[in-house]
């Protein structure tokens, strides 16, 4: 009896985990969406990227652009049309140029979509009075950070910037065969606010961005802390700083961004709702103007 037993359950093992079965499953496949980006600024063309979203599985790099979109840009007062780039895949328009103080709309018409839209405005830019290098404080005798501080005036109402610096040298060699070599070495400044309340774990790519809610219409002396020696007395580098004005759409999209970016790895992160300000779509549209202070 017990040798029948055994063969039984020899047999019912090769009959549970001897077949396989292959079941298909169909993944809901969504229609893609209509995606707008375009980053506006002062005394530039008008450039924008159509493209279609990607399905959620989708892990390429690449968006299919939209070719055959109707792109019209409008100031309130006059309206063009956008004309798509097959070589960079956007569309632009080389006879028109932003300009500050005026508000955009774009309106994007795709075969078989409703009417996309999106408008922002072009602050009007903040002169960077001056730039003030306030001496160094040595980390160790690999890191030092340089203390700058801005100097510019606040316009009245609710305002948004962001400061970026970008360093120049000059140098030569003389080649094997005697010749002299010039070359320009350039690269961005790492920037970061002393004041805590406009410091950020996400990074913004070498910049700072705040609003003016501590400074609302005053003169504004803003710190900052650089690393490197590009500002120091003895460096022989040229420095660029920039005052950009920005769009609250541009500093609520960039914030929401970088969040988004820094809990990407966290299964446990609180989701962050990426800001647009697309209607009938997906994506965002800013606008920025800037100054420019020659440091050294």
């Amino acid at each position: 009896m017990k040798n029948h037993n055994i063969i039984f359950y020899l047999v019912l093992s090769v009959a549970m985990f001897g077949c396989e079965t292959v079941v298909d499953v169909d993944l809901p496949i969504e229609r893609p969406s209509v995606v707008v980006n375009a980053n506006f600024s002062h005394d530039s063309i008008p450039v924008a990227k159509v493209v279609f979203s990607k399905h959620i599985l989708d892990n390429s790099n690449e968006y299919l652009p939209i070719k055959d979109a109707t792109v019209l840009l409008s100031d309130g007062q006059n309206q063009v049309p956008l004309f798509f780039n097959e070589e960079e895949g956007i569309y632009s328009n080389t006879n028109v140029v932003i300009n500050e103080g005026r508000r955009y709309t774009l309106d994007v018409d795709v075969p078989g979509y409703d009417r996309v839209t999106g408008t922002d405005s072009i602050p009007v830019s903040v002169e960077l009075r001056d730039v003030i290098y306030e001496g160094e404080n040595y980390i160790d005798e690999w890191d030092q950070q340089q203390n700058i501080t801005l100097v510019f005036n606040d316009p009245p109402g609710e305002n948004y910037f962001l400061v970026k610096a970008i360093s120049s040298f000059e140098s030569k060699y003389v080649d094997t065969e005697g010749d002299s070599v010039f070359y320009k070495n350039v690269h961005y400044v790492d920037l970061e606010a002393k004041n805590p309340v406009y410091q950020h774990e996400f990074s913004n790519y070498y910049s700072v961005m705040f609003d003016d809610k501590l400074f609302e219409g005053e003169e504004v002396r803003f710190d900052l802390v650089s690393s490197g020696s590009s500002f120091g007395e003895d460096s022989e580098s040229a420095v660029d700083v920039y005052l950009y004005s920005v769009s609250k759409a541009y500093y609520e999209f960039y914030t929401t961004y970088g969040l988004q970016n820094w809990n990407a790895d966290d299964p446990f992160a609180q989701p962050v709702q990426v800001f647009t300000n697309i209607q009938g779509g997906l994506g965002i549209i800013t606008g920025r103007s800037s100054s420019v202070f020659k440091y050294r």
